[in-house]
């Protein structure tokens, strides 16, 4: 037999690879291998035999038949390419993948794709779901309450990561948000939301601020009691993502959080 030329095998490699991703088995340890073939005949290198021989035998074969529930997996398969379940793309690949493969689902796992498949049902039916004028606000405000979070708390709460992901990307232009993502970051931060809407001090009040002054150059810094006038709306400091307050202290605008604020004298702090 006739030995096949390498741009022929290169060609079927790829027309393969191309064929195994469009099937949902970019993590089968068939693609991998294709993949890695492409790589070695791409940066000149040759293939041993025995590579040669399995390479060859998976283009003789083509994309294997998926062992999973037909209908189910085109049910997952209509599911991605439905216009607003792109939040869900990820955790849709993943049971594709496995259910290919023939893996039980358990019932857990099972439950929630079947969530995801109702609701792909519900948009295909009645288009995406939008936030209201009201949550688009409020998630907004969250983005920029973010900050006010170390990165330790994301890590260690992904659910709320991932709906931070997905709300930031509707606010910068990808077109679409589930509700789920918007519920799940409003509810993280309902105690600062409250806040904003119903804030420590009106604009105009009169309060008491906390400031560090010293009492002679050289010596220490201490807490002073000081009377203040709210110029403005509470607001999202944009850099630390801090709820504060503008504030007219010794006639210099400064920013407070409401824990620098004291509607009545605070006592053991001396008075300027």
């Amino acid at each position: 037999m006739a030995r096949k030329p390498r741009q022929l095998r290169l060609r079927e490699s790829q027309e393969l690879l191309s064929a195994y991703s469009d099937a949902g088995m970019n993590d089968d340890y068939r693609y991998r291998f294709i993949s890695d073939m492409i790589n070695r005949f791409n940066r000149g290198r040759n293939l041993s035999t025995k590579q040669r021989t399995w390479l060859d035998s998976l283009i003789e074969e083509g994309v294997p038949q998926p062992k999973g529930d037909p209908v189910l997996i085109g049910r997952i398969d209509t599911a991605l390419q439905t216009h607003g379940m792109q939040h869900c793309a990820e955790p849709l690949s993943d049971f594709r993948s496995r259910i290919v493969k023939g893996w039980e689902l358990s019932e857990k796992q099972m439950a929630f794709l079947e969530r995801i498949l109702e609701e792909a049902d519900e948009v295909i039916e009645n288009g995406p779901w939008a936030p209201s004028d009201l949550q688009e606000e409020q998630i907004r405000q969250c983005v920029a309450l973010a900050k006010s979070r170390q990165g330790s708390y994301w890590d260690s709460h992904p659910g709320e990561t991932r709906a931070l992901k997905a709300v930031k990307a509707y606010i910068e232009g990808s077109g679409h948000v589930d509700s789920w993502s918007v519920e799940r970051i409003i509810k993280s931060f309902r105690g600062k939301l409250v806040e904003l809407r119903n804030p420590y001090v009106e604009a105009g009040a009169m309060i008491w601020a906390r400031v560090r002054k010293q009492s002679a150059p050289g010596t220490a810094w201490e807490w002073i009691a000081v009377p203040a006038l709210i110029a403005g709306d509470a607001l999202v400091d944009e850099r630390s993502g801090a709820i504060v307050y503008p504030a007219l202290v010794n006639g210099e605008l400064t920013y407070k959080t409401q824990s620098e604020l004291a509607k009545r004298k605070p006592r053991g702090l001396a008075t300027s």
